[in-house]
């Protein structure tokens, strides 16, 4: 208010000095009338915007503050149109002063409203400026001692699962190492039953021969690869006969071994319980792909077996191996992959 009053005033001053020396209206002298008169009209506008806001809640101020409404609002016309002739007269006639003089007195504090000092005031601020950093300070250390909490559980929990990985690794290998040593056995076992058959047989009149080959037959069927892989069916016919899935399906019976290809790698083959292929071995100890299925029901059912089998004209019908697959074992993987492409043939029986 104090700054509008004196902007009032010397608005006052600077008309009474720019009409005394100024004759023509559009002369250099009325420009700058007009541009000090719109420095005054800016500082009036903005406090009474700050005026306004602090007498909201003050009754005894409504009338002045209602006037001076009015009054101020009266100020675009000039702001707007450089050329608005009437200027500030309307100020004197509205008895602008008055109006601030009267806000003035309105917005002064009343007789019991204790005042605070300087000094108390400068004291309360620094205070509250303390409180602010140490709640500040604590809202930084929360989440670092919650993290650091955190971190130290989950590293005591990462201990203890390294803990339990490690034992279930030596439980794994002494599981192993059992596997091993039973099978071990268990082919050492068919071999001296193969060694005895062959004393036998060299020892049995000749019309016993063919019932001896049989029962050696029986045995191979049973052999094992190796001690740490599960059974492989030895195919007891010769290696170049033309046989159907369905006769080496026969042969492996329950004891069959189910491969899959490996994803992103459809030339090699894992261990799959719902596998597409079954192992075998022939004669010359080589390991041999078998389609896991007898017959095509389609000529698109060729498609799940020709990264490994050849085909001339895939159709529905019971399927023949012409030239099984052959595969090798990674020793370092145990996957399998593909050796010799094999050739399969479809019947129409």
């Amino acid at each position: 208010i104090e700054q509008s009053i004196e902007s009032y005033e010397q608005y006052r001053s600077d008309k009474r000095y720019y009409k005394g020396i100024g004759e023509n209206p559009a002369s250099k002298v009325t420009e700058e009338y007009k541009s000090k008169a719109k420095e005054h009209i800016s500082v009036i506008t903005k406090n009474f915007t700050l005026i306004k806001k602090e007498t909201k809640s003050k009754d005894q101020c409504s009338d002045p503050v209602s006037k001076l409404t009015k009054l101020i609002d009266s100020l675009s016309g000039f702001q707007a149109d450089e050329n608005y002739s009437g200027g500030f007269d309307f100020l004197e006639k509205g008895k602008f002063k008055d109006e601030l003089e009267n806000l003035k007195s309105c917005t002064r504090p009343q007789t019991n409203v204790s005042l605070v000092s300087h000094d108390e005031l400068n004291k309360l601020l620094n205070n509250r400026n303390s409180e602010l950093w140490i709640w500040i300070l604590i809202g930084a250390l929360v989440p670092i001692l919650l993290s650091t909490i955190l971190g130290f559980l989950l590293f005591r929990r990462a201990a203890g699962l390294k803990v339990e990985i490690s034992k279930l690794r030596g439980e794994v290998r002494a599981i192993d190492n059992n596997l091993f040593s039973q099978n071990g056995a268990f082919t050492n076992s068919i071999t001296n039953c193969e060694n005895s058959i062959l004393r036998i047989r060299n020892s049995l009149p000749p019309d016993l021969t063919d019932e001896i080959s049989n029962l050696k037959g029986q045995l191979q069927s049973l052999r094992v690869r190796d001690g740490n892989s599960p059974a492989i069916v030895r195919n007891s016919e010769p290696v170049s006969s033309e046989l159907t899935v369905s006769s080496y399906l026969t042969q492996a019976a329950g004891r069959m071994v189910r491969v899959n290809s490996v994803f992103m790698r459809p030339e090699t083959l894992t261990q799959d319980a719902d596998g597409k292929f079954v192992l075998m071995q022939n004669q010359r100890g080589q390991h041999l792909a078998i389609p896991n299925l007898p017959r095509f029901g389609s000529a698109q059912d060729y498609s799940h077996f020709q990264k490994f089998y050849d085909c001339d004209q895939p159709a529905a019908g019971e399927i023949i191996i012409v030239e099984p697959a052959i595969i090798n074992q990674d020793p370092a993987s145990g996957e399998w992959n593909l050796a010799k492409k094999g050739t399969l043939q479809i019947s129409s029986r």
